[in-house]
């Protein structure tokens, strides 16, 4: 069984913080820029996510539990930040992955903050500090 987390970088994702999110190692990171759904509708990505086992990651606040209720896809994390400086945005997500919480944002959805995780799931609303 792999420890990598399977990840699908939206194209909301800019092109620098992509290459940011992409260095864990304990990652297995596509773009969706480099897949066939490449220029297509949020539907589309989860309908791709859902069938190759991808966490959706994105910095795109339409794409949420309001549109894509929990459970119904392998997770969305967005990224959210008041700064939003690539370098910092990458950060937050780094300390993320290595925080121990990433295993709450299978099947959930993910609002990434500062230094916070905000996991809406089938179980409720929880939040993680990290």
């Amino acid at each position: 069984m792999t420890t990598k987390l399977r990840l699908l970088l939206d194209e909301q994702v800019p092109q620098q913080l992509a290459g940011a999110l992409q260095r864990p190692s304990r990652l297995d990171v596509v773009c969706v820029r480099d897949t066939a759904v490449s220029g297509k509708d949020d539907q589309a990505v989860i309908n791709y996510a859902r069938n190759e086992r991808r966490i959706v990651v994105t910095t795109d606040l339409g794409i949420s539990e309001n549109s894509f209720p929990v459970c119904t896809h392998p997770g969305i994390i967005i990224l959210r930040s008041r700064q939003q400086h690539v370098a910092i945005r990458g950060k937050v997500f780094q300390r993320f992955i290595r925080s121990g919480h990433r295993k709450h944002a299978k099947d959930a959805v993910t609002r990434l903050r500062h230094d916070e995780a905000f996991v809406k799931s089938h179980q409720g609303e929880s939040v993680y500090r990290f």
